[in-house]
Order: C-alpha cells, then sequence, then structure tokens
C-alpha cells in the first residue's frame, strides 16, 4: 500500500524477501500505478533483483 510506495520502503520489502509485486486496479489509477512501478524498477536494479 501507499506506506511502502517510497523508494525506502520497497528497498525495505526486497530486503525482507520480496520477489513479486501486484498491482490492483480497482484502487488507484494507471499513473499512479505507473509511478510506483518506475520506482520499483529503479530499485530492484540498484539492488540487482529481479521482481
Amino acid at each position: 500500500g501507499p506506506a511502502c510506495w517510497s523508494e525506502e520502503g520497497l528497498g525495505q520489502l526486497m530486503d525482507a524477501g520480496m520477489n513479486v509485486a501486484r498491482f490492483n486496479f480497482s484502487h488507484g489509477d494507471h499513473e499512479g500505478h505507473g509511478k510506483v512501478l518506475e520506482r520499483l524498477r529503479k530499485v530492484a536494479k540498484e539492488k540487482k533483483r529481479n521482481i
């Protein structure tokens, strides 16, 4: 949720073992999900992880 959408929050989730992300398009909009996806990809690349 929104509490973990920051780069720091996403990084902490990855460090804790997250290996998949799901976007619920019943909530939010395409633009908002796109911004989170960009951050997710950035952090995953920095950590050399495939999500």
